[in-house]
């Protein structure tokens, strides 16, 4: 306890001291924010060196590569790109080789679009490093002279990407970059600002870097390429980084401090006598330490991660005790401690009770009725708390793409399997105490004889009479039902098991395997009917929102997002920058809130002439780019509309508005349906201020409009138009919900509603009896059968909305409508969503796939506790029984393991093909829709300016828009499906370097292969574009990228079902392996245990035979062996008792003939003496014979008493003598003996 107290007084110590740091920080801050921000500048510096080194270090390799200048000069392209392609670098690095016209040779990674000026220079000569944003990435190039013997044969360039924006970055390449790498180690934010590559100038808002220090990043040539801006040490981030460092020592000090006060408890705790003190103690001391844990925060101070923090999931129930991932982890560890100790004190105190009859019934019937309810408590609490968790996580439970969960998932999904296991444990725990009162209470024989089947019923009967008087117990009947009878099963099992061995243990690996059974057959349908129970819920919120008239957050969205981006310094910059323009409008709308709202979105930049400079579309086929440029020309700009600056005062004066006025949605003119009121024609715009708003009826979208201004000079007379700012939205923005080209770029929330739905809903929209829109038509057409019902339902009813049980092409569907009341047109709009209902094909892929989670688990487990096992033991000792189970499994269970793992390379092998097939599929019908085209003249000589032609000529001559197709000329993009692809900066407008190798060098008429975008894996194939002279004119490519995650999903689920029944198979293997086992080696355990104690001489019986094999006869024959044994023993028993009787007869006659010997001499001697005559002596020898002959009938009188009392020789008998005396004794018989002297 003394260690406890000087950890207590050194937390203190710590508190007082960082208070003391913080406060005389306040003092020194300069000098402490002065140290600081060198070291912050010195660890940035050293990174950014350790980049150009690498760069420097790959431009060398190039340059001293004699392959690459032998290929270069030699004008030999295939072997330079195979040159380039061996080197097998990182992705993160790019190579471009250019010959001495400065044409490209090869290439490998993104295009680096160089300037011509810097590649003069390099040819010139000179080395040297470019620091270079291109689109949303950020490379370090280096350009370097490639020399053959001191000539000029042409420019490298090796670059590396360093960074990314953050648009990207949260998506696809999570913590990456410099950026980030220093924001994590150092907590300061950093900005890297290339320098003009031609004048050297670097540019940047001073105003708004002022707290930021600046330092110069210079290239391997010395000269200036940019700057690195860090923001300064602030005393914010010094108190956080004090309090953060003092956290962590008290989080490692209370730490062991809790693991002192474990030792104490488990010291405490063998002290204690009684049982009842002792489980009143533990569970209270454990609960102390738990949250003597969470007061000190350990481990989330300790180990600052994600899985400690409260966004992924956290729930006030426990009081505290599951505020995150970590948390709810360790707190089920601690559950399962205090359900295994409550589970072993109650089975002591079952075995010290086992043979005692009870003589106070009334406290065992107290017993049975509190330990009952205790039973159902436990229910209760385990089915709440599973409620909790799946309801207050923010976690897709249920992910169709990946068999193999994420981290947080599966700490998770972990968490439930102990907490489950636990409760378990705690349930065999009750039902054993249960089961101990009550079979004491049984006297009558019958009775007990069938106990454990009253016992059942009586449990059973239980769980009726809840269900009865308690509507919500959180656990399905029929699951309670499956629980209750499992682990009263092995509460009898136990309970026998114990009367049979005096030295069972309870937590022996059959009855884990067992609860762990219990777990895989109960546990994944009870997450399924909780997630199930939240279905009605989330449908209900769903047709709430489809039924919302979103108009007027439409026109708040598209105004608030104008007003917002119009004033972003980048557009300025970006507009006039052919390496960022292309990308400048993706850039705004991932910055805006349309990227996290479910519209159809997009966002163009236009000159003053009114021609796209950039555009980004989320949805073309609903929102067409070149459909708003031509509404707005046509019924805002030709008609004299206009939002120029000048216009903008004008209007401001004429309307006395304000300049800090705000622009308020309530102020515009809206008819009753909440679309824009048509005051004087169809298309009339709306124009507040400097933003005007339009509807098109037709093509169902809203138009916003504003001016780029010169922001040096914005509400100055001076001001100056740039160009216009347009963002559309698409009026059914519901059917967002389902498109995939929207998944990949929105940085969605992660209380995602639709992943909390097992099955896809089936959403439709109805105009009085006619389908306006649905994303399954099949169904939606079963579905118009219901409206009339419902509308009967509506005019009896207050709600607007109802549930309905249909069956739709023989398969049962739950169906909620809800009335939106009347459209414009006066008509009945009316929403229903769709859900399977007991869909066997979900339900048992979810609860496969589970399966496979906890069996994985239990399986590692076990082969952890088998090698440390193992690992002690030689195999060759262990028992009979061990070695026939690890050879069963060997011969049995190995193969089908080896089997699942060959399906599963097979499987994922055929669904690549399958793919494959599918793209070359693809590119051959691309390839015969663009046979006969003139690819020169219709785009190489066509003078489009806005490139129109090229955008659109894949979706002119495609039927099939849903497919993913792209047309390359030159190596470049001149056509796609699929913009938004590109112009988000996602994919490369050139060809991939390894698609050119093989489609233009190697002639191959088919290109496949798989590409990341990040994180992001998806297959695209290549194919060539021939000619009506079959010369190769270009290249078409498919690319399966929105498709990937459905891909992913049928992959997972196939996968699932696979190894689900292997699983399955290996399980049912398993158990009939340890039934094989116990049958085998049972019969030859028992003879080893007889033969031991025959060896041994004690008391056996006879074995128990009922089988008719061969075991069985090898038993009766023993059987019979050992009843011979008996009866040959028993004579020999007779006949050594025999033996030993006549020998003791032997020796007894002996003893007795050795005092007659003395006394006959004796009597003869004395006989002798009388004889002669001499009295004198005759006297004295009488005396001596008399004494002698006394003497040796006491020993016949002892010799007969001993034999007769124990059947046994005298003991002898040690005294002292004196061997004079005895020899004299013994002469004076012989002394008148006349051969004697």
């Amino acid at each position: 306890m003394l260690i406890a107290f000087l950890i207590f007084i050194w937390i203190l110590a710590i508190n007082i001291f960082s208070g003391y740091v913080i406060q005389s920080s306040e003092k020194n801050w300069i000098e402490i924010s002065q140290k600081q921000d060198e070291d912050n500048l010195k660890y940035v510096s050293d990174i950014i060196r350790k980049e150009i080194e690498e760069v420097n270090f790959i431009s060398d390799k190039i340059n001293s590569d004699t392959s690459v200048i032998t290929y270069l000069e030699e004008s030999n392209i295939k072997r330079g790109f195979e040159t380039i392609l061996n080197y097998n670098l990182d992705e993160l690095y790019q190579i471009e080789i250019y010959n001495r016209n400065l044409e490209i040779f090869a290439f490998n990674g993104r295009q680096l679009q160089p300037e011509y000026f810097l590649l003069q220079k390099a040819l010139s000569g000179q080395k040297f490093t470019n620091l270079k944003n291109i689109g949303f990435y950020t490379y370090l190039i280096i350009y370097a002279p490639l020399k053959s013997e001191n000539n000029i044969i042409g420019v490298s360039l090796s670059a590396k990407l360093i960074d990314i924006k953050f648009q990207l970055k949260n998506q696809f390449f999570p913590n990456f970059g410099i950026t980030q790498t220093v924001n994590q180690q150092r907590k300061i934010n950093l900005e890297i600002i290339n320098a003009n590559p031609i004048s050297g100038k670097i540019e940047y808002d001073s105003l708004k870097y002022q707290n930021y220090l600046v330092s110069d990043i210079y290239g391997i040539q010395g000269t200036l390429i940019g700057k690195v801006l860090i923001s300064k040490f602030d005393p914010e981030t010094y108190k956080e980084n004090v309090t953060g460092f003092s956290n962590k020592i008290i989080s490692i000090l209370g730490f062991l401090l809790s693991v002192i006060l474990i030792w104490a408890l488990i010291i405490l705790l063998q002290r204690i006598k009684s049982d009842t003190v002792k489980i009143l103690i533990f569970p209270a001391g454990l609960i102390f330490i738990r949250y003597l844990l969470l007061y000190f925060k350990f481990p989330a101070a300790t180990f600052q991660t994600d899985i400690f923090s409260p966004s992924y999931f956290a729930t006030p129930f426990g009081f505290g005790l599951f505020t995150s991932i970590g948390e709810l982890f360790i707190t089920s560890l601690f559950f399962l401690i205090l359900a295994i100790y409550s589970i072993v004190i109650t089975y002591r105190n079952y075995r010290a009770k086992l043979y005692n009859d009870t003589k106070k019934p009334g406290i065992s019937i107290t017993k049975i009725f509190f330990s009952t309810v205790l039973y159902f408590i436990y229910l209760y609490i385990f089915g709440l708390l599973l409620e909790r968790i799946i309801t207050d996580s923010n976690l897709n439970f249920f992910d169709r793409a990946n068999i193999v969960p994420g981290l947080e998932l599966f700490i998770v999904q972990f968490s439930i399997l102990i907490i489950s296991f636990t409760f378990l444990i705690l349930f065999t725990s009750s039902s054993l105490y249960i089961f101990q009162n009550s079979l004491r209470l049984v006297k009558s024989g019958f009775y007990k004889k069938y106990y454990p089947f009253i016992y059942l019923t009586l449990m059973i009967i239980i769980n009726h009479l809840t269900e009865m008087y308690f509507t919500d117990l959180k656990v399905d009947y029929l699951l309670r039902l499956a629980i209750i009878i499992s682990t009263s099963l092995l509460a009898i099992y136990i309970s026998y098991k114990s009367i049979r061995q005096k030295d069972y243990k309870i937590l022996n690996l059959k009855n884990l395997s067992f609860l762990i059974l219990i777990c895989i057959g109960v546990l994944p349908f009870i997450i399924l009917s909780k997630v199930t129970s939240q279905e009605t819920k989330y449908v209900e919120l769903i047709a709430t929102k489809l039924a919302e008239d979103e108009d007027e957050k439409i026109n708040f969205t598209i105004t608030n997002e104008l007003l917002n981006l119009s004033s972003n310094p980048r557009i300025e910059k970006d507009m006039i920058d052919k390496n960022l323009s292309n990308q400048l409008s993706f850039y705004l709308w991932a910055e805006s809130k349309l990227n996290s709202e479910s519209f159809s979105s997009a966002l163009i930049i236009l000159d003053t002439n009114k021609k796209v400079i950039s555009d980004f579309n989320i949805n073309d086929a609903k929102i067409n780019t070149n459909k708003i440029v031509d509404f707005l020309k046509t019924n805002f700009f030709d008609k004299g509309y206009n939002v120029t600056v000048e216009e903008i005062y004008k209007q401001t004066d004429t309307m006395d508005i304000e300049e800090t006025d705000i622009f308020d949605i309530d102020s515009m003119a809206f008819d009753e349906s909440g679309d824009l009121s048509d005051t004087t024609d169809e298309f009339s715009p709306l124009i507040l201020n400097n933003i005007a708003i339009l509807q098109n009826p037709e093509e169902k979208f809203y138009v916003g409009i504003a001016p780029i201004e010169k922001l040096e000079l914005k509400e100055t007379q001076f001001a100056k138009l740039l160009g216009y700012l347009v963002i559309a939205v698409h009026k059914e923005s519901k059917n967002l919900l389902f498109q995939t080209s929207a998944e990949i770029f929105r940085n969605y929330s992660q209380d995602n509603i639709l992943e909390k739905l097992i099955s896809k809903p089936v959403i439709t929209e109805y105009s009085n009896d006619e389908i306006i829109s649905s994303n399954n038509f099949d169904i939606a057409k079963s579905t118009v059968n219901s409206l009339d019902i419902f509308r009967e339902y509506l005019k009896n009813s207050q709600n607007n909305s109802s549930w309905r049980i249909e069956t739709i092409n023989n398969e049962k569907y739950r169906t909620f409508y809800f009335y939106a009341g009347k459209s414009k047109d006066d008509a009945d709009k009316v929403y229903s969503v769709s859900i399977k209902r007991d869909d066997l094909k979900t339900i048992l892929f979810f609860y496969l796939k589970y399966v496979l989670f906890m069996l994985s688990i239990v399986v590692i487990i076990y082969l952890i506790i088998a090698m440390i096992y193992l690992s002690r033991l030689n195999f060759l000792r262990r028992s009979f029984k061990t070695k026939i189970f690890i050879s069963f499994f060997f011969v049995s269970v190995l193969p089908i393991i080896l089997l699942a793992i060959y399906t599963r390379s097979f499987i994922i092998d055929k669904n690549e093909q399958d793919l494959k097939n599918q793209i070359v599929s693809d590119l051959n019908l691309l390839n015969e829709s663009l046979k006969g085209i003139n690819f020169s003249t219709s785009f190489i000589s066509n003078q489009d300016s806005v490139a129109t032609i090229k955008r659109e000529f894949l979706t002119r001559n495609i039927s099939q828009i849903d497919k993913n197709f792209n047309l390359f000329l030159r190596n470049r993009l001149i056509s796609t499906t699929n913009e938004e692809l590109y112009k988000s900066d996602l994919l490369d407008t050139r060809v991939d370097a390894e698609a050119v190798y093989n489609i233009l060098l190697q002639k191959s008429d088919l290109f496949i292969s798989n590409q990341d975008i990040g994180k992001f894996s998806y297959l695209v194939g290549y194919k060539p574009l021939r000619d009506s002279k079959n010369d190769i004119a270009g290249i078409i490519s498919s690319q399966l990228v929105y498709r990937q995650n459905e891909i992913n999903e049928e992959l997972t689920e196939t996968l699932t079902f696979i190894f689900g029944i292997y699983f399955i198979v290996i399980i049912a293997l398993l158990i009939f392996v340890g039934f094989l086992t116990d049958k085998i080696s049972d019969p030859v355990i028992a003879l080893k245990e007889v033969t031991e104690k025959i060896s041994k001489g004690e008391k056996y019986k006879l074995i128990d035979v009922k089988r008719k094999d061969e075991l069985g006869d090898l038993i009766r024959s023993f059987n019979k062996m050992t009843i011979d044994l008996e009866r040959s023993k028993n004579e020999l028993k007779k006949a050594e008792r025999e033996s030993a009787w006549r020998d003791i007869a032997r020796r007894v006659a002996h003893e007795i003939k050795n005092p007659l010997t003395p006394m006959k001499l004796s009597i003869q001697f004395l006989a002798e003496s009388f004889k002669s005559g001499k009295m004198d002596e005759f006297d004295e020898n009488l005396e001596t014979t008399k004494k002698l002959i006394s003497d040796e009938i006491d020993k016949l009188n002892r010799i007969a008493t001993e034999f007769s009392n124990f059947a046994k020789l005298p003991k002898r008998n040690y005294e002292e003598v004196y061997p004079v005396e005895i020899l004299k004794s013994v002469i004076s018989l012989y002394i008148n003996h006349p051969d004697i002297k």
